[in-house]
């Protein structure tokens, strides 16, 4: 969340978007892990 808002507010140089756009990233990842892990939808449907 916090990277979302410093993405969104703060004026930055190339780089640091990119390095905030994979600390994003990386937090969206984890919560859906959470979120899938939470719900009990683990593994593929064969």
């Amino acid at each position: 969340v916090v990277s979302g808002f410093v993405f969104a507010l703060v004026e930055m140089s190339y780089g640091m978007h990119r390095l905030m756009g994979v600390a994003f990233g990386g937090a969206i990842a984890i919560g859906v892990l959470t979120f899938m892990t939470a719900v009990g939808w683990t593994g593929a449907v064969v």
